[in-house]
């Protein structure tokens, strides 16, 4: 979630019509920060504060976000939902290695995931033999992918409508094989449902993803204080 003082802003993608509603999202954003900065209050309570340089600095980030809210054409997600389902179920799948091994953050940072050009990904985690493991939902794919700084080490594909606790069994025990024992919260993730997953559907959701994620990281370079980065939420499947 990215905060300034004053305002807030995230997505939630549990349901579709957050997605689609985006554009006018960030035109409404951009509007607002106008209204803000030339209502000459305060600047310490402006949306964006630069030492001074508020008004300025202010302006033209609504003016890129305006820029990118008009030019991007968001993949309709229409039928979506069967899919998202599967991708958070085994998204917590994924973030079950991060919540047992990965260095604990007070806020939980470490078990979300970060959007890169491919899918989704987990921070490395060190394996006890040397290297570093990274957890990939490859969304261009379709896979679950574990990596060790470059190398797949195993694949697994999320098309065959493995249930998530088959999944989890199949990629949690990959990962105690490189040593990276459990206990392992289960609970997060154990469903026995065959789950539906298609390869388009999921395809577009990640380019609506990038499209989303580039926004936020526009606006987060634009923040005075400290803020967290722009990450995926497992348990309830937002980017903020």
């Amino acid at each position: 979630m990215l905060i300034a003082p004053g305002f807030t802003i995230a997505l939630f993608l549990p349901t579709v019509k957050w997605v689609s509603a985006f554009a006018l999202l960030t035109r409404c954003v951009a509007r607002w920060i106008k209204r803000k900065v030339n209502s000459n209050k305060d600047p310490a309570t402006a949306i964006l504060w630069y030492n001074g340089d508020t008004d300025h600095q202010a302006t033209r980030w609504a003016q890129k976000v305006d820029r990118m809210a008009s030019s991007q054409a968001f993949p309709s997600l229409d039928g979506f939902e069967p899919t998202r389902k599967t991708l958070q179920l085994y998204s917590r799948v994924v973030s079950a290695v991060m919540r047992a091994h990965a260095d604990s953050h007070p806020r939980w940072w470490h078990i979300s995931l970060k959007v890169v050009p491919d899918g989704l990904v987990t921070d490395d985690v060190p394996l006890p033999t040397g290297g570093l493991l990274t957890l990939k939902l490859d969304l261009r794919n379709h896979e679950i992918v574990l990596v060790d700084q470059g190398q797949v080490l195993r694949a697994f594909d999320m098309t065959l409508g493995t249930p998530a606790s088959a999944m989890g069994d199949a990629v949690l025990s990959a990962v105690t094989e490189l040593g990276l024992t459990g206990p392992f919260a289960r609970d997060k993730f154990e469903n026995d449902q065959a789950r539906d997953y298609d390869p388009v559907q999921a395809q577009r959701f990640h380019d609506v993803l990038d499209h989303v994620d580039r926004i936020f990281k526009l606006h987060r370079a634009s923040l005075p204080s400290e803020v967290g980065p722009v990450q995926l939420w497992p348990h309830g499947f937002d980017l903020a």
